[in-house]
C-alpha cells in the first residue's frame, strides 16, 4: 500500500535529535508520574516504549507530543524536534499523533472527510469558523485514496468500526505529511486483518523516511524496523537499548510482574506465560 512521502523537515535549529529530555519532573492531573526523567531519541531511530498499564506510557506520549508540560525548574531541559517552544498547531505540522484520547474525543457525527480535514485545525471536526481551501480538500481526498479509505468520505465517524476509525485518524495525522509519527497501541481493538493492515502502513512509513515512536504493551506491534526498545515501570526507565538486549525473559517478567517468556520469529516478538 503506497503512502505519501514525508514533508521537508522544518525544525529549527537544525538537529538530528527528535526528543531531548533531561531532568524532567512531570505530573498528570496533579499526580506525580516522572521525577528527573532523561531521554534522547534521534531522528530515524524507530523506538518502541513498552510498559504495563499505569507505567507512565501514555503520560510520556503526551510529553513527547506537547500535550503535557514538565514542572518548571532550572535544571530541566525539554526540546521537541530541536526547539524548546512550539505552538500546538506548528508542532502538529511536523509530528503526527494517533492515540486513544484522540479516538474517543472525535465527534461521532463528523463525516469521514471532516475527520481527516480536522487535522489542519487540530480540532475534533470541521466547524463553521474553519475555512477549508480547495487545496486542503484535494489533499485530504488524495490521502484517503492512498490509505484505501475514500469510501468512508461521507460515513459518520460514530458509525464506523474501530479499525475504520483508526485509519481515518491515521489520515488525519498524516495531513501535513509529518516526518515523525507517534502511535499509541495502534492495533488495540482490531481484528487480525486490521492489525496486519495497520502494521503494513507503519512499515511503509518507516521505509519512506518517517521516524516512528510506538507506545504499547503488545510486543507483536514491535516491527522488525524498530531497533530500540525502552521499558517503563512505575514512572522509571527500567531498560533502554537494542531490542535484542532489552526484550529478554527476565526484563519482561520484571516489567509486567509475572513469569513470561519471549518468542521471536522472523524479527517479530511475542510473549507467552512461563509457568
Amino acid at each position: 500500500m503506497a503512502v505519501l512521502p514525508a514533508a521537508t523537515v522544518m525544525t529549527s535549529p537544525s538537529t538530528n535529535t527528535l526528543f531531548d529530555i533531561s531532568n524532567v519532573t512531570l505530573n498528570n492531573g496533579g499526580t506525580p508520574v516522572y521525577r528527573n526523567l532523561s531521554l534522547r531519541i534521534k531522528r530515524g531511530e524507530h523506538t518502541a516504549i513498552i510498559g504495563a498499564n499505569g507505567s507512565g506510557k501514555s503520560t510520556l506520549l503526551k510529553l513527547l507530543s506537547g500535550e503535557l508540560y514538565p514542572v518548571a525548574n532550572q535544571q530541566h531541559r525539554l526540546r521537541l524536534l530541536g526547539r524548546e517552544r512550539w505552538s500546538k498547531s506548528e508542532l502538529r505540522q511536523q509530528m503526527g499523533l494517533v492515540s486513544h484520547d484522540l479516538q474517543s474525543h472525535t465527534m461521532d457525527g463528523a463525516p469521514g472527510i471532516n475527520v481527516v480535514l480536522s487535522g489542519y485545525f487540530d480540532s475534533d471536526s470541521i466547524w463553521q469558523h474553519h475555512q477549508v481551501s480547495d487545496q486542503q480538500l484535494q489533499t485530504a481526498i488524495a490521502l484517503m485514496q492512498e490509505l484505501g479509505i475514500e469510501h468512508l468520505r461521507r460515513r459518520t465517524y460514530g458509525s464506523l468500526s474501530t479499525g475504520q476509525q483508526r485509519r481515518l485518524l491515521l489520515a488525519r495525522a498524516m495531513i501535513h505529511r509529518p516526518n515523525v509519527m507517534l502511535f499509541d497501541e495502534p492495533t488495540t481493538g482490531l481484528d487480525m486483518q486490521g492489525c496486519q493492515q495497520a502494521m503494513g502502513i507503519m512499515r511503509q512509513m518507516m521505509e519512506d523516511g518517517v521516524s516512528l515512536i510506538l507506545v504499547t504493551h503488545h510486543l507483536y506491534e514491535i516491527l522488525p524496523e524498530i531497533r530500540r526498545v525502552i521499558l517503563l515501570k512505575d514512572g522509571e526507565i527500567q531498560a533502554d537499548g537494542a531490542k535484542e538486549d532489552v526484550l529478554t525473559d527476565a526484563n519482561i517478567s520484571h516489567c509486567f510482574d509475572t513469569a513470561l517468556k519471549i518468542v521471536c520469529h522472523k524479527g517479530y516478538y511475542q510473549v507467552v506465560a512461563d509457568y
